[in-house]
């Protein structure tokens, strides 16, 4: 049996799947794995800027939320890398010589 997952938490159609069998228990009913329904989402008018959206009842088309802002850390993670210097001149003990750092 046809069956359509959604995420667990927005609800949002993820993808299909025959993953649903016969319930040995209870003949001519279906055994349903979580966070899926045997009830087709809707074809979203722009999948660019909407998708369907299961409510644990029924589907909508909503529109997809802008990504959220990164965060203080994420922005420092993410900020370019410098160059730390010791200093402007340092002394190379092995050829006797100041080699320019700056």
């Amino acid at each position: 049996m046809l069956v359509y997952h959604y995420h667990e938490t927005t609800g949002v159609f993820l993808n299909t799947s025959e993953d649903a069998e016969p319930n040995p228990l209870e003949p001519g009913k279906w055994l349903i794995p979580a966070h899926s329904t045997p009830k087709s989402p809707p074809s979203p008018p722009n999948p660019k800027t909407q998708h369907a959206v299961f409510d644990g009842t029924s589907w909508s088309v909503q529109a997809i939320p802008p990504p959220p802002k990164p965060t203080h850390a994420q922005n420092i993670a993410n900020a370019p890398k410098k160059k730390l210097v010791a200093g402007p001149l340092i002394f190379d003990v092995l050829t006797q010589q100041h080699v320019d750092r700056g």
